[in-house]
């Protein structure tokens, strides 16, 4: 072996022993892992909480499933409290979308669910609001609600199992008939700076879709 064979290959392996004890020098992320909700029957909840930062979120109740995912954070609140910070990579929105509005001759206001899953028809809801009074339909199996009267002040198409996504509708030149749709993600939750405290194992906190204040042990 010449001498300069011999300096690049010792150069060679200078570099992957730098490399290792750099990588062996990085910190574990050791609060990283899955944290799944306790206490609820039946349902099936929690965080994957990634060491690129990142986040998947599931939940499972009876013919339920809804799903969330983006990026955390580590924050230490003004009690010297650890605290998780969820927030979606992008939030897209509401889920429904207007694809027709007009005016019919008739004293009532309609409403058409154009969505591909025509199992899912009966859990949309038709309200509308005239004041302080208002009115609401759920939609039957073929998509349609109809509430006497066209002259509210404003309407909303509400889904019942994913309340957090709802269109308001404001009539415009007194249309009374309206079409809409379901976008691809109707099922995903659009985390918010959404906060759980981290303690031992534990996540604590509240939950996207449930009332009250939970527990999710890290498997």
């Amino acid at each position: 072996m010449s001498h300069a064979t011999r300096l690049l290959h010792g150069s060679i392996i200078l570099l992957l022993t730098l490399r290792a004890a750099t990588l062996n020098a990085q910190p574990a992320c050791t609060l990283c892992g899955s944290y799944y909700l306790e206490g609820v029957m039946e349902t099936a909840s929690g965080f994957n909480v990634k060491a690129d930062s990142s986040f998947e979120f599931f939940f499972s109740s009876g013919a339920l499933d809804r799903y969330g995912s983006g990026r955390w954070e580590m924050l230490i609140s003004e009690k010297k409290d650890t605290l998780l910070a969820f927030t979606a990579h992008e939030d897209k929105g509401t889920a429904l979308k207007m694809l027709k509005s007009e005016r019919r001759l008739l004293r009532q206001s309609t409403l058409q669910v154009q969505h591909i899953n025509q199992l899912l028809n009966s859990y949309f809801i038709f309200v509308g609001f005239e004041g302080r009074d208002s009115a609401y339909s759920f939609c039957n199996p073929e998509g349609e609600a109809v509430l006497e009267g066209d002259s509210f002040d404003s309407l909303q198409v509400i889904f019942e199992l994913c309340p957090d996504h709802r269109l308001s509708i404001y009539p415009e030149k007194a249309n009374n008939y309206f079409e809409v749709d379901a976008e691809p993600w109707l099922f995903e939750i659009f985390f918010k700076r959404f906060y759980l405290l981290l303690r031992d194992e534990t996540l604590l906190g509240k939950h996207p879709m449930l009332d009250g204040n939970f527990v999710y042990r890290k498997n």
